[in-house]
C-alpha cells in the first residue's frame, strides 16, 4: 500500500511535472523559511548580545533628563555637577566609577574648505574606557589639554569619511573655533536610536575646553557609571541593577518629582527582546502564509486528480474497497505530497544556511552555520496538518463518489 502511495507521487512528478512544482512551491518556502528564521533568530540573538556589549557595555549605567516628566515638572532642577559629586560620594556605590558627559549637540564644522555637521560632545578622561572608545590613530587627550582648555578634538570613525587624508595633525573649525585632530577612534556598532547617534558620526572635545566655548552654565546631559562587582557573590547583572537602584535612590534625596532616567541591563534587554519577539512574529508569519497557500494548492491538485482518477475509484469500489479505503487513499496521497515539498524545503534551508553563514562571515561578522532542530520537527509537523487539512476535502469527493457512476466516466 505505502509503495502505490509513493508511485502515485513519482507519477505526478513525472506526468505533470511543472504542475508538481507549482504544487509543493508554498510548502517549499513556508518550511524553507521556518528553518532559515529559526537558525537566524537563534544565532541573531548571540551576535546582537554581542554587538550591543560592544556597542555599550554591559558595566554600563547613563543617567539622562527625562524630558517627558521636565514638561511636567518644569520646576524640578535637571542634572547637575552636584549629581555626579552626590553619587561619586556615596558609600554605598564606591564599586561604580562616574564621569559626567556634555552634549552631544549638532554643529556645523569647516575641514579643508568642505563643510559639514555633526555630534560635538565634551568628555571627561573617564568617559573613553566607560565607553569603550578606543584611538586606532593618534591620542586621546592629555591632563594638560584639560588643564589648559586645549582645542584639540578626537573624531569618530566616520565624521570625515571621503574626505582627503591625513586627518591628524590638521585643523577643523567648529562654529568659527579651530581645533587640531589629534585622534581618531576606532568604529562602534551602532546601537540605540541611530546611525547620526552612534560614537562614529561624533566630534569629542575635553570636557572643559566644550564647556567653556559652548556650555558656560556646565551643565552635564547625562552622567555615566561604569560597574564593578558588588562583591564576590554578585554577577555584573546584580551589581548593575543594584547600582540603578541607589543611584535612584540618591537622585530623589533632593527632588520632589523624578524627572530623570537610569538606563542599563533592563533597557538594553527589552530592546532586545522586543526585536527577538518582532523576528519570531514575523517568522510564523510568514511560515503559516506560505503553507496555507501551499495547502489550498495541494487541495486543488487533488480535486483535479480526484476528477481524472474517477474511472480508478469506480473500479476500487467495484472491487471491494470502500468509502474509508478512499478516503485514506487520497487523505495518504495529500499529505505525501506536502511531505514531498517539506523534504524540498528542508534541503534547500541547509544549503542555503550554510552559503549564508560563509557570506555574513566574510562581510559582516562570524556567523556559525547552525540548524535549529525544533523548526524541523515543528515544520514537519505543520507540513503533516496542512496536508491533512487541505486534502480532507478532495478525499471525501473520492470517496462519496457512486461507484456505478464512476464506472461510467470517461
Amino acid at each position: 500500500m505505502g509503495s502505490s502511495y509513493l508511485r502515485f507521487v513519482i507519477d505526478q512528478f513525472l506526468t505533470h511535472k511543472v504542475r508538481f512544482l507549482l504544487t509543493i512551491s508554498g510548502i517549499v518556502v513556508g518550511v524553507s523559511s521556518l528553518a532559515v528564521l529559526a537558525s537566524f533568530l537563534t544565532v541573531g540573538k548571540g551576535v546582537l548580545r554581542e554587538t550591543s556589549t560592544r556597542a555599550t557595555g554591559e558595566d554600563l549605567m547613563t543617567i539622562n533628563n527625562d524630558w517627558r516628566a521636565r514638561r511636567r515638572y518644569p520646576d524640578e532642577r535637571l542634572l547637575s555637577k552636584q549629581d555626579e559629586r552626590m553619587v561619586e560620594g556615596s558609600k554605598t556605590l564606591e564599586n561604580v566609577s562616574f564621569n559626567a558627559q556634555y552634549g552631544p549637540d549638532s554643529m556645523k564644522w569647516v575641514f579643508l574648505g568642505k563643510d559639514g555637521e555633526s555630534l560635538v560632545s565634551g568628555l571627561e578622561p573617564e568617559a573613553f574606557p566607560a565607553n569603550q572608545l578606543i584611538t586606532v590613530t593618534g591620542r586621546r587627550f592629555l591632563s594638560s589639554e584639560y588643564h589648559d582648555f586645549g582645542r584639540v578634538v578626537v573624531l569618530g570613525a566616520d565624521v570625515l569619511k571621503g574626505h582627503p587624508r591625513p586627518w591628524i595633525g590638521q585643523w577643523i573649525t567648529i562654529r568659527n573655533y579651530k581645533f587640531r585632530i589629534i585622534g581618531l577612534l576606532a568604529s562602534k556598532p551602532t546601537m540605540g536610536p541611530g546611525k547620526d547617534w552612534s560614537w562614529n558620526e561624533r566630534i569629542i572635545l575635553p570636557s572643559t575646553t566644550y564647556n567653556i566655548l559652548y556650555n558656560p552654565d556646565r551643565t552635564p546631559d547625562s552622567i555615566t557609571g561604569r560597574v564593578g562587582l558588588a562583591n564576590e557573590l554578585a554577577t555584573l547583572e546584580e551589581s548593575l541593577r543594584s547600582a540603578q537602584t541607589m543611584v535612584g535612590q540618591i537622585l530623589m534625596l533632593d527632588r520632589n518629582h523624578k524627572n530623570f532616567r537610569i538606563s542599563g541591563a533592563e533597557e538594553r534587554d527589552s530592546n532586545e527582546t522586543t526585536i527577538l519577539l518582532v523576528i519570531q512574529i514575523l517568522m510564523i508569519a510568514t511560515t503559516v502564509f506560505s503553507l496555507i497557500v501551499g495547502g489550498i494548492n495541494v487541495m486543488n491538485i487533488m480535486l483535479v486528480t480526484v476528477t481524472e482518477r474517477t474511472r480508478e475509484i469506480g473500479i476500487r469500489r467495484a472491487l471491494g474497497a470502500t468509502r474509508r479505503d478512499i478516503l485514506m487513499q487520497f487523505l495518504l496521497e495529500s499529505v505525501l505530497i506536502t511531505m514531498t515539498g517539506a523534504l524540498v524545503g528542508l534541503v534547500l534551508s541547509l544549503g542555503g544556511l550554510k552559503i549564508l553563514s560563509e557570506v555574513l562571515t566574510r562581510i559582516y561578522y562570524p556567523w556559525p552555520f547552525f540548524i535549529a532542530w525544533w523548526s524541523i520537527v515543528l515544520g514537519i509537523a505543520l507540513t503533516a496538518g496542512i496536508g491533512i487539512i487541505f486534502g480532507l476535502s478532495p478525499a471525501l469527493k473520492a470517496s462519496r463518489l457512486d461507484p456505478v457512476e464512476a464506472l461510467r466516466y470517461e
